[in-house]
């Protein structure tokens, strides 16, 4: 394990300013004293005071350009130096030292040369195809603009990563830090690299190019946007996170990462990293259930979450985002909705460097406030961070239960245009970003775990189990409108070596190029007598079932050993959080009971009375012998 005492760490902005040591030392100080396990340095803009986050520039005022006049040099020595120094003192102190990847977010800078950096595919008005790049013009180096890398291109990678690891090689001294990617926010409807066309032409013997400028209009051709996305996912996993994780780990770092946003196969992508992040508010609870399912494909033991962000909704979203107002029973609420989907780390979003004797005009738009003194949660996190650190080691025993898998919906969302505008957020508006999938109802209590073709190619079924990683199951469950033939072709293997495979309706061939097998293929899972009763094909009792008629609470669940396991039920009242979330729920959250019959075996049950305080979730080992409850509880104050 990476975090394996299960403290938070929080994300440090750091202003481009001058960054002086009494700060670098008073703050990490103050993140100890108040239960901090480690934080990650992430390098952003100048300080922007009160004036709406996107008119920082040209909009400058005379004390902003003095601060930013005493940024250090953007990878330069100084800059190395200040990030060394951080590096030491957290040591010194007992604290883990992350660092994200470049400056803000995507992957890019001004040193980033035009051959390197990420382009759309675009036609202007003379019918010409033109390459706008893509620009980065909020980041340490501002006012300077800087080039957003080539996603496609694995060189472009190598030679980005060889230029950030030299300035941060010194800080690798010490314990293992983290190379962190945070979520994509890449324009991604025409990306585009060089040869993409002759690799396109080569998988689906057409020229994608005319369809382009019309990709994501009304009415366009799902199939030919399905193809598109499914090269662009390839492309993406093996020029960019596969490389990004290997680099880490061969300079002596670890990756962590967010996928979320990425037009890719999630779970693929996730499997490859040593600790996969999920974000919430902005992506809600229940998506963490994909991230959680990737590491326990890739035999990830930590998935970890940008916690708390916009958890009152984003700026200029809503009329107040309550910041510096934050209750920290809301948080905890957040908290425990994320640890039952399988979140076991988290990083609080997050804490601004602010130099002593400044006022909060040091402070991040999106995210709770932390800081010395500063807010609403300046004598309250502590509470929160003990809590974390008492749970969250607990959730990371043994593996992940599962005894269901669940056909991820990839093609479903590629062959989507839009989502409705109400279901539209800020920097989401594609179906393929899966943001709002949810598990089936009708499997509730079977813990179900997310699989897509990439993760399940020639793995063998033994026994009538598949075992992927850390995952064991003894079903597969496919509710999907539209499957590639080679998910087909998958899932046609597994049911012949005696996976019992659940087919809710029969699936649709995606992309242009339809194949005559695939009729055949359909025709064979009904002669193997495949349907969509589920009840009838899976007979045994599920971990957890509701003795008393009322919805289950959410949970996760960590084998321990053979039926051993022990399972965490978040609140009733944790249940379907959403971004914006009201202020000050958690005060409203009552006590409730629900009565469940736990069956570590899908056999022998024991009926558990669940009696949940206000704003508190329950832990629970569960054995053939009997069932004992774990002591966390935690009463926020503010």
């Amino acid at each position: 394990m990476f975090y394996p005492s299960g403290k938070p760490f929080a994300r440090w902005w750091w202003f481009a300013c001058e960054i002086r040591r009494g700060d670098i030392t008073a703050q990490l100080e103050w993140a100890q004293a108040n239960g901090f396990g480690g934080v990650e340095i992430a390098w952003i803009y100048p300080p922007r005071g009160e004036r709406p986050w996107r008119r920082l520039y040209p909009d400058i005022t005379p004390e902003d350009e003095a601060r930013r006049a005493k940024a250090a040099p953007w990878l330069s020595s100084e800059w190395t130096e200040d990030v060394v120094f951080a590096k030491a003192e957290a040591i010194r102190l007992g604290l883990g030292c992350d660092f994200t990847f470049g400056t803000l977010w995507p992957f890019g800078d001004s040193q980033v040369a035009i051959e390197d950096a990420s382009r759309q595919f675009v036609v202007d008005g003379s019918g010409t195809a033109v390459f706008p790049l893509q620009e980065i013009d909020q980041s340490w180096e501002m006012p300077l603009k800087g080039r957003v890398i080539d996603h496609l291109n694995r060189d472009a990678f190598a030679r980005y990563a060889a230029r950030i690891t030299a300035a941060l090689r010194p800080a690798l001294a010490g314990p293992p830090s983290a190379f962190f990617c945070e979520s994509w926010e890449v324009r991604s409807e025409t990306l585009w690299t060089e040869g993409f066309e002759q690799d396109f032409m080569d998988r689906y013997g057409y020229d994608i190019r005319p369809y382009l400028p019309v990709l994501w209009a009304p009415g366009s051709d799902p199939d030919t946007r399905h193809d598109y996305l499914a090269l662009l996912s390839d492309r993406i996993i093996a020029h960019f996170y596969q490389p990004f994780a290997d680099h880490a780990r061969a300079v002596g770092a670890f990756s962590r990462a967010q996928v979320a946003g990425a037009p890719v196969d999630m779970l693929h992508a996730y499997s490859l990293i040593d600790v996969p992040e999920t974000e919430a508010m902005l992506f809600e609870p229940a998506f963490s259930r994909i991230v959680a399912s990737a590491a326990a494909l890739g035999g990830r033991t930590e998935v970890s979450c940008e916690a708390f962000t916009c958890i009152y909704g984003f700026p200029r979203w809503v009329p107040d985002t309550h910041q510096f107002r934050e209750e920290v029973g809301d948080l905890k609420l957040v908290a425990d909705a994320l640890l039952a989907h399988g979140v076991n780390q988290f990083f609080w979003h997050g804490m601004p460097f602010t130099p002593d004797g400044t006022s909060l005009d040091f402070h991040f738009y999106a995210s709770v406030h932390l800081g010395r003194n500063e807010g609403a949660l300046s004598g309250s996190a502590k509470g929160l961070n003990a809590y974390l650190e008492r749970v969250c080691p607990l959730m990371k025993r043994g593996r992940p239960y599962s005894d269901v898998a669940v056909w991820l919906p990839l093609e479903d969302g590629r062959m989507e245009l839009d989502y409705p505008p109400e279901r539209q957020i800020p920097g989401a508006s594609h179906p393929y970003e899966l943001r709002y999938v949810q598990a089936p109802e009708e499997l509730a209590g079977h813990q179900p775990l997310y699989v897509s073709n990439a993760l399940l190619r020639g793995v063998p079924v033994v026994d009538g189990t598949l075992t992927v990683g850390d995952a064991v199951f003894q079903a597969l469950y496919v509710d999907v409108k539209y499957l590639a033939i080679e998910g087909l072709e998958t899932i046609v293997r597994l049911a012949q070596d005696g996976l019992p495979v659940i087919l809710k309706q029969v699936p649709l061939q995606p992309g242009r190029a339809k194949s005559p097998r695939y009729a055949a293929l359909i025709a064979q899972l009904r002669r193997l007598g495949i349907h969509g009763d589920f009840r009838q094909t899976v007979p045994w009792q599920p971990l957890v079932r509701a003795a008393d008629g009322q919805r289950l609470p959410d949970h996760w669940a960590r084998v321990l050993a053979p039926n051993d396991i022990l399972v965490f039920f978040a609140h009733p009242h944790a249940q379907d959080l959403a971004i914006p979330m009201e202020h000050g729920r958690a005060a409203r959250c009552p006590a409730a009971e629900r009565s469940v019959l736990l069956s570590p075996d899908g056999v022998r049950q024991h009926k558990v009375r669940l009696p949940f305080a206000p704003n508190q979730s329950l832990l629970v080992r569960v054995r053939p012998s009997g069932v004992e409850f774990v002591e966390i509880v935690y009463a926020p104050t503010a």
